[in-house]
């Protein structure tokens, strides 16, 4: 598989990740032009056959974040195996890998000690909570990553069980940080000729991405939280509001006509609250929610979905439809900004697919995605193409079953 052209081409990346933080990292590289040869183990990547329909080919989990990479299968238990590994290292500009720490070191492959490998790596340990803590040992996946930064905390009504956002939210938030330091590291190398480690992890991330309350909660010692539900802690109105036929978010912030509160009062003929005492100040409309929003969504209640957007954006203020993911993919919006796209699919038994976009596509930074690999697609390609090992060799390996090639997705 060729990499698509882009401003990473000619660069060599060995993937070691599996599920969804590390391979989305990956997945970004790949689709600015880096050539990403995923190591899999004989049972493949944890999440090949999460909502796969083997009929309809890879499953989009898996495709969303391994699209455009190269897969050879390798037993690392096995010192042939071992070997191949270890001579792909020493060829690869970028490292990136996700297990939980010391996995790599019981390999033999120190991920601290991998930069000093001839072409001096930029090598990125992507995990829930890093190296050198009593919590780097835990096992992480997304959930744990939204709990333990506070994420989850605030999601509910007080008093009731939180929720959990169920779309990876932690995963591809750490996964794009670590794309954006292994970019910044490339670019150090360039100009020092050094190759470093980067220790990205999800609980980190997380902690940064908040930026309405973990900022706050680490600024001032005495603020009281809770969850408050459809509500925002600083901001009001901000929320979820029904409409005749499904759901819509409205915000408004400031004070006066000119505001985007001002606006919204007057688009819903609501401008005595610009002056009632209890609703024209920010602070004091975070004390009387009840009121602003009982007045919005007695307004909102009597129209359509699109009617409240069309007349409340038209107005200057700040209103937009909760679509389902369904609606969403398919929305003209993503059309025109190339969000998804159709999939170039080389497989006469595999049906045309469209997949997920990067979200630099519409900047012209990224192609169109490719299909992901079946698991150990390339390994022959790879073995021969970036080794240079004869024919002869390659078939010894697949013999003594140190790699490995299947025409299956799961």
């Amino acid at each position: 598989m060729n990499a698509p052209p882009g401003v990473l081409q000619g660069l060599l990346v060995v993937d070691f990740t599996q599920a969804i933080a590390g391979p989305f990292a990956t997945r970004v590289l790949a689709e600015m032009g880096a050539r990403v040869i995923k190591i899999e183990s004989p049972r493949g990547d944890l999440v090949r056959g999460v909502q796969c329909r083997p009929e309809q080919g890879w499953g989009p989990m898996f495709g969303h974040g391994s699209a455009g990479k190269e897969s050879i299968c390798v037993d690392m238990q096995h010192p042939d195996g071992h070997r191949v590994v270890d001579a792909l290292l020493d060829r690869a500009d970028v490292i990136v890998e996700n297990f939980r720490p010391g996995t790599l070191e019981r390999w033999g492959f120190d991920p601290r000690e991998l930069v000093e490998r001839p072409r001096h790596p930029v090598v990125c340990s992507v995990s829930g909570f890093g190296r050198g803590t009593e919590q780097s040992a835990w096992s992480a996946t997304d959930p744990l990553g939204q709990a333990f930064t506070g994420m989850t905390f605030m999601i509910g009504s007080d008093g009731e069980r939180p929720y959990l956002a169920a779309n990876g939210i932690a995963d591809t938030s750490t996964a794009m940080a670590a794309a954006v330091a292994i970019l910044a590291a490339i670019i150090g190398r360039q100009r020092d000729g050094r190759g470093r480690y980067l220790d990205v992890a999800m609980a980190d991330v997380m902690l940064a991405m908040d930026c309405v309350v973990n900022p706050v909660a680490a600024a001032f010692d005495d603020e009281q939280w809770r969850p408050l539900g459809h509500d925002h802690p600083a901001v009001c109105p901000f929320g979820v509001f029904r409409a005749s036929d499904g759901f819509v978010v409205i915000q408004g912030m400031g004070q006066g006509e000119q505001s985007t509160w001002g606006r919204l009062c007057v688009a819903i003929d609501a401008q005595d609250l610009l002056t009632d005492a209890r609703t024209a100040g920010e602070a004091a409309r975070l004390h009387n929610r009840d009121v602003v929003n009982g007045r919005i969504a007695a307004w909102v209640a009597t129209r359509t979905r699109d009617d409240v957007v069309r007349h409340l954006q038209a107005s200057g203020t700040l209103a937009g439809p909760v679509l389902s993911p369904y609606e969403a993919v398919n929305h003209p919006f993503y059309e025109r900004r190339n969000g998804v796209k159709p999939v170039a699919v080389d497989d006469a038994g595999v049906a045309r697919r469209k997949m997920v976009a990067m979200p630099f596509s519409a900047s012209g930074l990224t192609g169109a995605p490719a299909r992901p690999p079946m698991r150990g697609e390339h390994t022959r390609a790879v073995l021969a193409e970036v080794l240079g090992m004869s024919t002869e060799r390659i078939d010894a390996l697949y013999t003594a079953r140190a790699v490995a090639t299947s025409d299956q997705w799961p």
